[in-house]
């Protein structure tokens, strides 16, 4: 098993709906240092396998690193929320995409606490589409660069997990559920998201899928949605994007048409830089490569803001 060198602490945030959350926060060697902000992906949480290759890298030491838990990290958990404190059912089963503003936010604010650089917002699967969709609607300026590693078309990926012919009998069931009081009723046993096919209540399902939704952030599909690229278009500070070679949700194109997509849609930032490794979403036998990329990519971008 691998162990970092790097030495660190368990951090906690209340966010600003009472959700209270956890994460792992590495401090630099020098004050003042920028911070690398971690934000995982459907049911993760902070220990995401690659973060620990990060925290072994030479030259992370010039960075904070502080690796943060969502609102609806694990698929049916619990988190402590409200004032007092109370422990709910939460998790990515039960998640509303909107929580990730407030969310982030907390966290920037615990970093922005502790250091006054620059700050490198990364999101991993679905927190590349939680970052940049904070990004557009804050335009933090605390934030210096945008990471997005494997950014997913997770409604492409839903409609792939149950069938297309099938995802509108699946919106009319959690219709029903939410109109009946029962927004937390899970779904079907055949109605299952992401690539662990993980579950979903009939809330979130409306919250993720119905059109028009803010989570529905990248389309590499070609479904033709509305919302897609949106937030996107509006982010103004360099982007790197990562990717495997293989098991990505960006259709039947493939990774390198979902990063020239991404590309030409994000026309407002001065920079856009891309990787793509072998192995799956997870970066398993890569997670160097990928990682001392981000990290050199990092150290330019708050050195010279490019």
């Amino acid at each position: 098993m691998r162990q970092t060198r790097r030495q660190g602490s368990l951090a906690r945030v209340v966010t600003r709906q009472g959700y209270e959350l956890t994460g792992f926060y590495a401090p630099a060697d020098a004050p003042n240092a920028p911070t690398i902000v971690y934000t995982h992906g459907l049911s993760g949480s902070f220990e995401t396998n690659f973060v620990f290759n990060l925290l072994d890298l030479p030259g992370v030491e010039r960075f904070n690193v502080l690796s943060t838990t969502s609102s609806g990290h694990g698929n049916i958990a619990t988190t402590r929320r409200g004032d007092p404190l109370r422990f709910k059912l939460t998790g990515s089963a039960f998640e509303v995409f909107a929580d990730c503003v407030p969310d982030l936010a907390a966290w920037l604010d615990f970093a922005q606490a502790r250091s006054s650089g620059p700050i490198v917002l990364w999101g991993h699967s679905l927190g590349s589409s939680k970052v940049t969709h904070y990004l557009a609607q804050t335009a933090d300026p605390r934030v210096a660069g945008l990471v997005l590693a494997s950014p997913s078309d997770v409604t492409g990926g839903f409609m792939d997990n149950v069938g297309r012919d099938n995802v509108p009998r699946f919106v009319e069931q959690a219709r029903a559920h939410a109109a009946a009081g029962r927004p937390e009723q899970i779904m079907p046993d055949d109605c299952v998201i992401g690539l662990l096919k993980q579950r979903i209540s009939a809330g979130t399902l409306l919250d993720r899928f119905e059109a028009g939704k803010a989570a529905d952030q990248f389309d590499f599909y070609g479904r033709g949605s509305t919302t897609a690229f949106r937030d996107l278009a509006t982010v103004d500070r360099p982007i790197l994007v990562i990717y495997c070679r293989v098991g990505e949700l960006v259709g039947p194109n493939g990774v390198d048409v979902a990063i020239e997509t991404l590309r030409r849609k994000a026309g407002r930032c001065p920079s856009f830089e891309s990787l793509v490794v072998d192995g799956g979403h997870w970066y398993m036998g890569f997670e160097d490569e990928a990682m001392g990329t981000l990290l050199r990519w990092s150290r330019r971008v708050v050195d010279t803001g490019r």
